[in-house]
């Protein structure tokens, strides 16, 4: 019986393994609001703010990434989007350290292929307290 347990685990894992090597990965995850992802948000992605943002996270985990320890293609991770009451969401370099992590480019896509990041709204007046 633990045999069965072990060989569909590893079966599992191989499965995720080979499709995540395989060119042009369909990932099952939906996004349910794109207007994060439009040109304005891919352009603060290259701005000195969130290059300075990402090299302190990165610094804080060693160059290495947090579920595999590799240090090649390090990305950092939002582990959750806050937005405005008004729509607009907070700008990447902006969250708190403890909302960002560093994965490996293949761990990034595993990440984004099993687990939702959720979007919270945030208030106004605080340094972004999270409200439902």
């Amino acid at each position: 019986m633990v045999y069965l347990f072990f060989f569909g685990l590893l079966i599992f894992f191989y499965v995720i393994y080979y499709k995540s090597k395989t060119k042009n990965i369909k990932y099952n995850y939906k996004i349910k609001d794109k207007s994060k992802y439009n040109n304005d948000y891919e352009k603060l992605l290259h701005t000195p703010e969130w290059y300075r943002c990402r090299e302190k996270i990165l610094s804080l985990h060693n160059y290495t990434c947090d579920w595999c320890g590799t240090n090649k293609n390090l990305q950092v991770h939002h582990k959750k989007y806050l937005k405005f009451p008004n729509g607009k969401f907070v700008k990447p370099w902006e969250y708190n350290k403890k909302d960002l992590m560093c994965l490996c480019e293949f761990c990034h896509k595993k990440y984004h292929a099993f687990y939702k990041v959720n979007t919270y709204y945030c208030k106004y007046n605080s340094k972004y307290d999270v409200f439902d």
